[in-house]
């Protein structure tokens, strides 16, 4: 019979996303139109982005497929983001993140201080590729955003 308790958890269960975001994250403004948006996105080779006020505090979030569904290119984000946004601490662990964005179908989470200000984006492949290095498969150093600079 196997014993699930606190004393029983791995270190990794207990790992912070902190090491796994990304930072600086990449971040857009409300009243950046779904044009610049999309190129913005495109470039960072991202499918979504948290949107900030002037001091980085979270207030929406917008993917490529809100942008798809945009009636024109110079539509400001603020009529195509989605407002409800769900987000986490950098000190929330990696289980913890990785089972809330299951269970909310979510690819990318962004992490917050405090304060609601944006500090790093993680993504799901963060998250599948920490894994993939804590058993071996993958060296500690690659990722696909170095590559792709």
């Amino acid at each position: 019979m196997q014993r699930h308790s606190a004393m029983s958890r791995s270190w990794s269960e207990q790992r912070t996303i902190s090491s796994l975001m990304m930072r600086p994250p990449v971040c857009v403004r409300i009243h950046d139109t779904v044009a610049s948006v999309l190129t913005l996105l495109l470039d960072a080779h991202l499918h979504a982005a948290p949107v900030v006020d002037a001091r980085q505090h979270l207030i929406g979030f917008v993917s490529l497929s809100d942008l798809a569904g945009a009636a024109y290119d110079e539509a400001p984000i603020d009529d195509v983001m989605t407002r409800l946004v769900i987000s986490l601490r950098a000190s929330s662990t990696v289980t913890m993140a990785a089972a809330l964005m299951a269970y909310e179908g979510l690819r990318q989470l962004p992490i917050v201080d405090v304060e609601n200000r944006v500090v790093g984006l993680l993504s799901a492949l963060d998250v599948l590729r920490w894994l993939a290095q804590e058993d071996g498969y993958c060296m500690p150093s690659y990722t696909q955003r170095q590559v792709l600079r």
